[in-house]
Parts: structure tokens; sequence; C-alpha cells
């Protein structure tokens, strides 16, 4: 059974997910770099993405008939699935790519 997909919802979570890499990608740069005005507006930009992430994920909820506990499980499975995969990645690119021995010469 294929479902209906609303190719605006769609492109709302692209935008969405856009705002959250700026998010990510700029908020460690307002000490380090000189012009902190330009990320401070790009991040602000994407402070929108949260919200708009929990609002569309409420509008698919809404239509569901029924929210099972099964249900619930598998979704916060994959929660934990994803961020432990992506916490996993960035401690090994920190740790191998880090700039403290350059530092120490």
């Amino acid at each position: 059974m294929r479902k209906n997909r609303n190719i605006n919802l769609d492109l709302l979570k692209v935008l969405a997910c856009v705002g959250v890499v700026l998010l990510h990608t700029t908020m460690g740069g307002f000490k380090e770099t000189g012009s902190w005005n330009l990320l401070a507006y790009l991040y602000y930009l994407g402070t929108y993405s949260i919200p708009l992430f929990f609002m569309i994920n409420g509008y698919l909820l809404l239509g569901k008939r029924e929210i099972t506990y099964l249900y619930i499980l598998q979704k916060v499975k994959w929660i934990l699935i994803t961020v432990s995969s992506w916490s996993f990645i960035v401690w090994l690119f920190k740790r191998d790519f880090t700039t403290n021995p350059i530092k120490k010469l």
C-alpha cells in the first residue's frame, strides 16, 4: 500500500533541515571569527526550524487513528539509533582531526 505524500510538507521539512544545519554550523563560530554579525544572522535565520519540525510532526500525527505503545517505541528506538550513530561519528571526527597537536608546535 502506497502512502499519499504531501509535497508541500516535504518541502517544509527540507527548509527545516536547512535551518538545523544553519543552527549547528554557525553555533560555535561567534567567538572564533571576526564576522560574528553574519554568523549571528545565519544562526537566528535557522531558529525557525525546530518549531517547524514540531508543527509538521504534530500535523502528521493528527491523521493517525491510533497511536500505540509499539508505534512510540519504534519512534524512540529510531531516534536513539540516529543520535547515537551521529554522536559516534562526531566523536571520531573530533578525536582524529583535532587541532591540538598543531597548537603544541
